[in-house]
C-alpha cells in the first residue's frame, strides 16, 4: 500500500505558509535590504534565476503530466517556488522595496525554504521505489512509514526555518530568529543524511540478493538509485552551505557574497533536479496495479508476488 497522503496538497500548504510568514513586519529601526545582506542583489542574477528555474520547473511539469505522476507534483511546486524568489530577487533593489522588510522576508523565504519540497520529492520515491519494484523485505523500516516519516520531518524542519527566517531579519530578534533557523537547518540535513544512509543499506540489500541469486540487474528501476544518489549530492552541498552561512551570523563572508549564493545553493539544486527531466523515475518504475492487476493489498500474499513479479516482468519489456 502506497502512502497515503497528498504531496500536492503538502506542496501548496508550504508555499502558503510561506506567505503568511512573509506577511508585512513593523521593525523598529529602518530596514535597508543593502544593509542586511551588504550587497544590492543582481538584477541581470535574479532574472536568470528566474529564467532557469521557471523553465527546469515546466519541464518537470511536463514530465509529470505526460506520465500522470501525479505523486511528484512537489518537484515542480518547489522549483517554481525557487523561480518566483529570483524574480522578487530583481525588483528588491527598487527605492520603493529595498526599505520593504516584509518584501524581503518573502524573497528570503522563497529561496530558502522551497528547496524542501525537492527532498520531498526523493522521499516520496524512495516508497515507490520500494513499494512497486524491489519488495519490501529490502527497506530496514516499512516504506509507507519511511516517506511519511520523513515528509513529517520534512514538514516540522521547514517551519523552524520558516519562523527563525522571520525572526532573523528583526534586529531585536536576530539572535533567536539565527538560532532558530539555525536548529531546523542542522534538523533538515540531518534527517537527509539519514534517508541517505537507509538508501544505500537497502541498496546494498537489493544487491546482496541479486548477487547470491544470480538474478541479471537489467530491470529499469535500477537507474533511480543513481538518480537519487546524483540528486542527493548536491542537495547536500546546498546543505552544508545553509549550516555554515547560518553559523557565521549576520554580516558572515558567506551571507555577504552573491557568488555563494550562486556557486553552493542555487546552481547545485538547479543540477539535482534537473536530472529528472532527461531520466523521469516514473518511466523507470512499475506501473501500479489496475483492475487488470488486481491491488496487492486485496490478495493473499503468495498471489500479491506473484502478480508483482507479472507488474514487474510488463515493466520490462514495455522499457525495452
Amino acid at each position: 500500500m502506497l502512502p497515503s497522503y497528498s504531496p500536492s496538497r503538502l506542496s501548496l500548504g508550504s508555499l502558503a505558509l510561506l506567505v503568511t510568514l512573509a506577511s508585512p513586519v513593523k521593525a523598529k529601526q529602518p530596514f535597508d535590504i543593502q544593509l542586511a545582506l551588504h550587497y544590492l542583489p543582481s538584477k541581470a542574477i535574479g532574472a536568470a534565476g528566474f529564467a532557469i528555474y521557471f523553465v527546469l520547473s515546466s519541464l518537470l511539469l511536463w514530465r509529470l503530466v505526460r506520465n500522470r505522476d501525479w505523486w511528484g507534483l512537489c518537484l515542480p511546486i518547489g522549483g517554481y517556488g525557487e523561480a518566483l524568489g529570483f524574480l522578487l530577487r530583481v525588483f528588491i533593489g527598487q527605492p520603493k522595496l529595498r526599505t520593504s522588510l516584509g518584501f524581503y522576508i518573502a524573497m528570503d523565504l522563497f529561496i530558502v525554504l522551497s528547496p524542501a519540497l525537492f527532498l520531498t520529492f526523493n522521499y516520496i520515491l524512495y516508497g515507490r521505489l520500494i513499494c512497486l519494484a524491489v519488495g519490501r523485505a529490502h527497506s530496514f523500516i516499512r516504506p509507507e512509514r519511511v516517506a511519511t516519516m520523513f515528509v513529517l520531518s520534512n514538514a516540522f524542519t521547514f517551519m523552524l526555518q520558516g519562523s527563525g527566517g522571520s525572526l532573523r531579519v528583526q534586529q531585536d530578534t536576530a539572535a533567536l530568529g539565527r538560532d532558530v533557523f539555525l536548529i531546523g537547518t542542522i534538523a533538515q540535513g540531518l534527517w537527509y543524511a539519514i534517508y541517505d544512509v537507509l538508501l544505500a543499506l537497502s541498496h546494498r540489500s537489493i544487491l546482496k540478493t541479486a548477487k547470491a541469486t544470480n538474478q541479471p540487474r537489467d530491470e529499469p528501476w535500477w537507474r533511480i538509485f543513481h538518480l537519487i544518489y546524483f540528486s542527493s549530492l548536491f542537495i547536500i552541498i546546498r546543505s552544508i552551505y545553509r549550516v555554515a552561512e547560518t553559523a557565521e551570523g549576520q554580516g558572515g563572508y558567506l551571507m555577504t557574497h552573491e557568488w555563494c549564493f550562486l556557486a553552493f545553493d542555487s546552481i547545485p539544486l538547479a543540477i539535482g533536479i534537473a536530472v529528472y527531466i532527461f531520466w523521469w523515475p516514473g518511466n523507470y518504475l512499475p506501473a501500479p496495479c489496475t483492475l487488470q492487476n488486481p491491488s496487492l493489498d486485496s490478495v493473499p500474499k503468495a498471489a500479491a508476488t506473484a502478480t508483482q513479479q507479472q507488474c514487474r516482468m510488463a515493466h520490462l519489456a514495455t522499457a525495452a
